[in-house]
């Protein structure tokens, strides 16, 4: 794992700006009817969710010392020209220091930071402080200092970063219930002008680019004129779609959470099917088939001209092993440039962030992984993968954790 500067990145204004972004552009493609039959309240609860960013708290009070290690280094010739080129062998001491949120907020910079802080590696939801003992401190006193002392800077740095966040999670409580309300009476006028007008409603097939629509209705685009050349189009889902149908299983997601009793005795094939329920509700495209069917192992999928275009991988986490199979799982469909998917992982454990830390580190250590993707907070993490034999193609992958109520066996008297 590289070593990083914290709060040495990018603005961490412009993050929580495109944080905002994220909830108007789900207000815009939040479902009309879903909308107008919802409480109002709900909408904006959802909303400022979708904005909203966790504080980091930092666990001082949890510090461990790892055993030291020997770390082979390059020569440093602005200390001795002779050496220049050649490697030395030092002793490596380092502490771990766990803290919860999201780990990208270590790296941005707040505002009204003038410095960053020091230089650490993150492993999951760990921050690990090192010193080498060829230009660092020397005594055990004098090395707890230095660790001191940096944790003090993170924890300064960390506070004007907590203020900010506070900031924007109370300007997003304070905006959206004006944004919705305005959202729902542009929809509601919308409807009466449609019902005044008198008119049986017709419903219009897409055209232009080969991007699949997720309406209400029949899959229809115009292919372009045939050529000398055979041509056969690539489907691709649109990124608007793509993040209505993820908004829409963060929102069943929500609801499982408040009603515990709804998955409590319910086994993956059940919880799968609620989903797949709730999304036929707002979704309804097809080509060959219809656009949310099962087939096979795959569990939730658009299909167009018999290809995948959207896979959702359902699975209850039962450890980083199985995860892995489910990511290899994902992959073994039949998939192609652009392609949008999703893993869907029901969890029966209170220690949600510990789980989440082995998901992501499970993806980012597959042989087929690429970089990460634009989103990572408690709504999702995304992350870019390629095909088996195919690394010049690209996948995007959501994951998504649902926690669930962990199953209770009935004693032997209730059985």
């Amino acid at each position: 794992m590289p070593e990083i500067f914290l709060f040495a990145g990018t603005r961490l204004r412009d993050y929580l700006a495109e944080k905002r972004a994220k909830a108007q552009r789900t207000l815009m493609i939040y479902d009309a009817d879903l909308l107008l039959t919802s409480p109002e309240d709900d909408v904006v609860r959802f909303m400022v969710e979708v904005g909203a960013v966790e504080e980091v708290e930092l666990h001082r009070g949890q510090v461990k010392q790892r055993r030291a290690e020997e770390v082979v280094k390059e020569n440093d010739p602005a200390q001795d020209y002779r050496f220049k080129g050649s490697r030395r062998r030092v002793t490596r001491k380092s502490v771990v220091v766990p803290f919860t949120g999201d780990p990208t907020l270590l790296k941005l910079r707040p505002s009204g930071s003038t410095m960053g802080g020091p230089q650490v590696r993150i492993v999951g939801y760990d921050i690990i402080l090192s010193s080498d003992n060829d230009y660092g401190p020397k005594t055990p006193q004098a090395l707890r200092q230095h660790f001191e002392q940096d944790l003090d800077l993170i924890e300064q740095l960390l506070d004007l970063a907590n203020a900010e966040i506070r900031a924007h999670n109370e300007r997003l409580k304070a905006e959206y219930p004006e944004k919705v309300a305005a959202r729902k009476a542009h929809h509601l006028k919308v409807k009466e002008m449609e019902a005044e007008l008198g008119y049986p409603m017709w419903s219009e097939d897409d055209t232009g680019a080969h991007i699949v629509p997720i309406t209400r209705r029949k899959i229809g685009p115009t292919r372009p004129a045939a050529s000398n050349q055979p041509f056969a189009p690539e489907w691709t889902l649109a990124d608007e779609q793509y993040e209505q149908a993820l908004a829409l299983l963060a929102n069943y997601r929500n609801g499982f959470e408040r009603n515990p009793s709804l998955t409590a005795d319910a086994g993956e094939d059940q919880l799968r099917d609620l989903l797949l329920f709730n999304l036929n509700g707002h979704f309804h495209g097809q080509a060959v088939g219809e656009a949310f069917n099962r087939n096979g192992k795959t569990d939730i999928l658009i299909r167009v001209d018999n290809r995948n275009v959207f896979i959702a991988e359902c699975k209850i986490w039962d450890g980083p092993s199985k995860f892995r199979e489910a990511i290899d799982q994902l992959l073994s469909y039949l998939v192609w440039r652009d392609t949008k998917a999703a893993l869907l992982i029901f969890v029966r454990s209170s220690d949600l962030t510990g789980i989440t830390a082995k998901a992501i580190e499970a993806i980012t250590s597959h042989p087929n992984f690429k970089t990460l993707g634009p989103h990572a907070d408690d709504d999702r993490h995304d992350f870019v993968l390629h095909p088996h034999g195919d690394p010049s193609r690209e996948i995007k992958v959501a994951l998504m954790l649902f926690q669930i109520p962990a199953k209770v066996d009935p004693s032997p008297g209730q059985q």
